[in-house]
């Protein structure tokens, strides 16, 4: 049965908006500091003027514990904009896109107890690729590996520059528009 090309127009999903949680690694200077795997969660944005080329914004957060004192923690926040590049499976079932971002981020962590953020926001570059399942008309479950480098300045007189750049797997979900 032939659909009218009005309807297929109806039904195409242009944007979305999405969570994921997963394992972060670090891959900076202080990476042998902290356990080797840490958690990542992010927000994500997505929007297509064409069938392949959009626009993508995230927000995400990391957390490292220190590998002496478990009460201690270190991590990087902060946002990224950029291109959305996309491609998709003949049927639109399955969608695979590449996003490359710049945008700014801090360092944060917990210290004895007592939560700290520098005061300093650094240059943040990021590499994203998801593979995206649309399994309902307005969800689609999504599968994320993310790069994050960033090298804000700690809050000490001596203003050390903390590399807290990480590699991430996540896996979350998304409500498309």
């Amino acid at each position: 049965m032939l659909v009218p090309a009005n309807v297929l127009k109806a039904q195409e999903r242009k944007g979305y908006v999405g969570m994921s949680m997963g394992a972060a690694f670090m891959t900076g200077e202080l990476k042998d500091v902290f356990q080797p795997v840490g958690a990542q969660f992010t927000i994500n944005f997505g929007y297509l003027f064409t069938h392949h080329v959009g626009i993508h914004a995230s927000i995400f957060g990391t957390t490292f514990i220190y590998k002496l004192n478990t009460s201690n923690d270190l991590g990087l926040s902060g946002s990224l904009v950029g291109p959305l590049l996309s491609t998709a499976t003949e049927t639109g079932k399955l969608e695979f896109d590449l996003r490359p971002g710049i945008g700014f981020a801090g360092g944060s962590g917990t210290v004895d107890n007592k939560s700290t953020n520098t005061n300093s926001v650094a240059l943040a570059l990021g590499l994203g690729g998801s593979l995206r399942w649309n399994c309902w008309s307005r969800v689609s479950f999504v599968f994320n590996l993310d790069y994050y480098h960033a090298k804000p300045k700690d809050d000490s007189p001596e203003r050390y520059v903390m590399d807290l750049s990480s590699f991430g797997i996540s896996a979350g979900a998304n409500f498309r528009f």
